[in-house]
């Protein structure tokens, strides 16, 4: 029998033995309880369960009779009918969570107290590191924004490189081979480092409007002289 096939099944949301369960069914055809556990390898004592459990998910029927043999349903129409189950589930869960999401955040908003933020802050954790991003972006107000980065996929991902796009960051990657990000908004500076592990990756958050100038400033110094530099190296050859 497929241990492969097996941990393919589970998944999906089988147990152990019912994969092993459904597997020699589908093989066999039909067959009584005695016959799955001997062929499947499922104790006895718990195979009987086993076939109810499938049969109540969908995906073996079982035929009156003395003793009571089990059929295997076309795995093209269990599994089809699978997906649809937990697809309606995933919208059940995903609708629930959206609901939960705006009564916590109509709560949790009239707790939120506004404080002074420090010159120089370091956060850690990537997801809090992004989410201040975010926040900050928002907070921008449409402002001039600017992200340098090494490489955006890997360092700050498609959907979130997308996401600041389209509230009118620029985004240059400069090709580098240390993984750095810098985010340079109109009244705050992100130096983001990134590291394999997640929780590990931290961001320096400089709250000041003239370090934010500074190096939008710089930036379009080094734009200009690269672009200087191609037009004089075109021009001496």
């Amino acid at each position: 029998m497929s241990s492969r096939l097996e941990e393919l099944l589970i998944t999906l949301g089988f147990t152990r033995y019912e994969a092993k369960a459904y597997i020699s069914l589908l093989i066999k055809g039909v067959a009584t309880v005695s016959e799955i556990a001997d062929l499947s390898g499922v104790p006895y004592t718990r195979a009987y369960d086993t076939l109810v459990s499938l049969e109540n998910k969908g995906f073996v029927a079982s035929l009156p009779g003395k003793p009571m043999k089990f059929k295997a349903i076309n795995p093209e129409i269990a599994l089809k009918s699978l997906l649809e189950r937990k697809t309606r589930e995933i919208h059940e869960q995903l609708e629930k969570l959206e609901r939960n999401v705006s009564i916590a955040l109509r709560e949790l908003k009239n707790l939120y107290t506004y404080e002074p933020e420090e010159p120089v802050v370091i956060v850690r954790g990537k997801i809090s590191s992004l989410n201040l991003i975010r926040e900050a972006i928002d907070e921008n107000q449409g402002k001039k924004g600017l992200v340098v980065c090494s490489n955006f996929d890997k360092i700050l991902g498609k959907q979130f490189t997308e996401e600041i796009k389209s509230k009118g960051v620029q985004c240059i990657e400069i090709k580098n081979n240390e993984e750095i990000c810098v985010i340079i908004l109109s009244k705050k500076l992100f130096i983001f480092v990134p590291e394999e592990i997640d929780e590990y990756s931290f961001e320096i958050i400089f709250n000041s409007q003239r370090i934010a100038s500074f190096f939008h400033k710089l930036v379009s110094i080094l734009k200009n002289n690269s672009i200087d530099h191609s037009v004089n190296s075109t021009s001496h050859e």
